[in-house]
């Protein structure tokens, strides 16, 4: 039979007037069952790469007491003593009022026959489901290609670039974002703004790869990469991890003359450099056809 059971979010905000949070445990009370139990992320590796300065060891205290609190909340009487009415009730008789860290959501109601299975669907919606969908990327390569297209749109020549296909001896790749003076220049975004520093580090390898087996040059390709960077505001481990990638790029493409290879802050100056070479193709082939009539 189904009763009526209460869970909280439990949000970490080491900075609350920033507004930034990261949920980090559920508590489920179902009285009905005599059940009050939390469950909290097995790593806190997300929680210290998203916020530098977050204690993680008083953390995993804080955790570790609540957890135990709550399993000694009908077990014993040194915790939880009445039992309390509503889960909130549970977890503000634990966690002190001033940690102004530790913030609470709404108190989530509902019905359940399984207390703990419900627990378990809670925790994978609210905090491994968040960390899943976090893990992957903070921007990606398109996110970086609207800071071009911003500055193309502003000179009138954003819809002139055209997709073109590089072939090389083994391997092909489509560029969305081409254009052509006396040869074909394509220029593809690549985001390095990621929230894992291994993935950075093989993503801009993986890259330089790709780009190397092209071999553009052969093909009379100029290739322009524009590279995205996480801000000043990264953390210290993701930032040194992307100059380090941007560093295996320039050093196997840009110094060997394969591709050339800008950062995001150069997107300005990369449009004004497509704008005159768009230009001055079009003054080209306008000089061809006068001729073409003499």
């Amino acid at each position: 039979m189904k009763h009526p059971c209460q869970a909280v979010v439990i949000r970490l905000a080491p900075d609350p007037s920033s507004g930034e949070v990261l949920n980090i445990g559920v508590v489920l009370h179902a009285p009905d069952h005599r059940f009050l139990r939390a469950r909290f992320a097995g790593s806190w590796k997300r929680l210290t790469e998203a916020f530098p300065g977050a204690d993680a060891v008083h953390l995993r205290r804080v955790a570790t007491a609540i957890s135990n609190a709550c399993d000694a909340g009908y077990s014993s009487q040194l915790a939880l003593d009445p039992p309390p009415t509503d889960v909130t009730e549970a977890v503000r008789r634990i966690v002190p009022d001033d940690d102004a860290s530790l913030l609470l959501s709404r108190p989530l109601s509902g019905l359940t026959d399984d207390p703990e299975r419900t627990l378990g669907e809670l925790f994978d919606r609210y905090v491994v489901h968040g960390q899943t969908g976090e893990k992957k990327t903070s921007r990606g390569d398109s996110d970086v290609w609207r800071t071009v297209a911003s500055a193309l749109r502003e000179r009138g020549v954003l819809s002139r670039l055209q997709a073109h296909v590089v072939r090389g001896k083994h391997y092909e790749e489509s560029f969305e974002h081409s254009w052509k003076n006396g040869h074909w220049h394509v220029a593809r975004p690549l985001s390095l703004d990621l929230l894992d520093g291994s993935d950075i580090l093989q993503k801009a390898a993986g890259y330089t790869g790709r780009i190397r087996s092209l071999d553009p040059v052969k093909q009379d390709t100029t290739v322009v990469l524009i590279v995205g960077l996480p801000s000043p505001s990264a953390p210290s481990n993701l930032r040194e991890a992307a100059d380090r990638g941007l560093g295996i790029l320039r050093e196997q493409l840009a110094d060997e003359d394969i591709a050339e290879v800008l950062v995001e802050s150069d997107a300005s100056r990369l449009a004004e450099r497509i704008a005159d070479d768009l230009n001055e193709h079009d003054a080209h082939s306008a000089r061809r056809v006068e001729r073409g009539f003499r």
